[in-house]
């Protein structure tokens, strides 16, 4: 229960900061770069450290190193997700927010960059999130690619905060209790 609160909010505080002064292809290879090398080199050090580990553990080191194999291209937080290969259900645990946060930045920048009005754009990333969320009941994308979907609303309204000064303004007591 604690995803439910802090996760929305490093969302939020990643739209809030979210630049547009980049062409896209740029912006893509800055956030692969920023992103999914620390989450490989991470997800090798993992696979290499699990041989000598499984090795101790007397556990099938093919086995172990399959399992994080498969964790890292999923990119799957937990071990529950609709997930099955070769009877393993692959996770990368903290990990899994490099990926989701690549994903959701890059359709929010390009849902921005198409100058749609604000209710479409809203209207788009409700979408997302709700495709990203439903589909997620039944089958994981590889590299955490539905809490990329999910992100892009909560990405989007930190972008929203931002253009609009909500943090700069005097807000109601209201709007602070919300």
């Amino acid at each position: 229960t604690v995803y439910v609160f802090h996760m929305p909010i490093f969302f939020l505080i990643s739209g809030y900061f979210l630049s547009l002064k980049t062409s896209f292809s740029a912006f893509i290879c800055d956030k692969f770069r920023r992103l999914f090398i620390p989450y490989f080199a991470t997800c090798f050090s993992i696979c290499v450290l699990s041989v000598p580990m499984s090795y101790f553990m007397q556990e099938s080191i093919v086995h172990n190193l399959w399992k994080w194999i498969c964790g890292s291209l999923y990119a799957a937080g937990l071990g529950d997700v609709p997930i099955v290969i070769g009877g393993i259900s692959p996770f990368i645990g903290a990990l899994w927010f490099l990926p989701a946060i690549f994903w959701g930045m890059l359709m929010t920048r390009k849902i921005i960059d198409q100058n749609y009005d604000i209710q479409i754009t809203l209207g788009i990333c409700i979408i997302l999130f709700y495709v990203g969320w439903k589909t997620a009941e039944s089958i994981w994308l590889p590299m955490d690619i539905q809490a990329g979907m999910v992100s892009v609303l909560f990405i989007y309204m930190g972008y929203l905060m931002r253009q609009k000064n909500i943090l700069g303004q005097k807000l109601s007591y209201c709007l602070y209790i919300f």
